[in-house]
C-alpha cells in the first residue's frame, strides 16, 4: 500500500489515504478513541468500514442493493433502510 493522501482534521486528527497496486483505496483515521478504515473500490466507492474501539471491533459492509449489514462479534444484522453512503459520510465527516 503506498501512500497517497494526508487531510488533517479539525481536532487535530489525520485522515490517510492509501492506495493498492491493483488500485483499491483504503481510508485510515485514527483518533485517540478508535480507528476507522474504510475500503474502497478503484474508483474510491465505499465497500466496508470497519470500527476498531477499544474491546470492540464494527464492521459496516455494504449490500449489492445499498442497504447495511452490520457485524459485531458473531452476531450479523441486516438493515435494509439504513444506507450505507450515509454511514460512511457520518464517520468521516
Amino acid at each position: 500500500m503506498t501512500l497517497i493522501r494526508i487531510l488533517p482534521k479539525a481536532d487535530g486528527t489525520f485522515l490517510k489515504t492509501y492506495q493498492s497496486k491493483k488500485g483499491n483505496i483504503t481510508h485510515v483515521w485514527k483518533t485517540p478513541y478508535s480507528t476507522k478504515v474504510a475500503n474502497c473500490d478503484t474508483k474510491e466507492n465505499p465497500r466496508s468500514l470497519v470500527e476498531i474501539m477499544k474491546n470492540k471491533i464494527t464492521v459496516y459492509i455494504k449490500s449489492q442493493d445499498g442497504s447495511t449489514i452490520i457485524k459485531e462479534g458473531n452476531k450479523i444484522q441486516k438493515f435494509p433502510n439504513l444506507v450505507f453512503n450515509a454511514i460512511v459520510q457520518m464517520f468521516f465527516k
